[in-house]
């Protein structure tokens, strides 16, 4: 993936994410984040880098890990990655408690022997 395929992607990850979280006026959330809107507007669509900080303060504003918002898989996809209180979300949390269940079944099955 090159420079600008790259920056188009982040700015289109920020821009979903952004109205997945209410935020629908890119002013609003410019303002929120401390940021320029006409520097954001530029960014979502792909026009202007982004620096680590501000990368930073816009995953931590929306919820999300930073690494959500270099994802081509979820690239339309509003991300999975938000996090709760514990740094993990209710998916994660349910996936993690299924996949001890599951553990839990093939341990009886094989106690058993059935």
């Amino acid at each position: 993936m090159d420079e600008q395929e790259l920056r188009s992607l982040v700015g289109r990850r920020i821009r979903t994410e952004r109205k997945a979280s209410g935020y629908n006026r890119l002013e609003d959330f410019a303002n929120r984040i401390g940021m320029d809107p006409s520097n954001l507007s530029r960014i979502e669509q792909g026009k202007r880098g982004i620096d680590s900080v501000t990368l930073m303060r816009i995953a931590d504003t929306l919820g999300v890990r930073m690494d959500a918002l270099f994802d081509r898989e979820r690239d339309e996809v509003v991300a999975f990655a938000r996090t709760g209180s514990r740094g993990r979300d209710e998916v994660v949390d349910w996936a993690l408690g299924l996949l001890a269940d599951m553990e839990f079944a093939e341990a009886e099955v094989a106690r058993h022997g059935w």
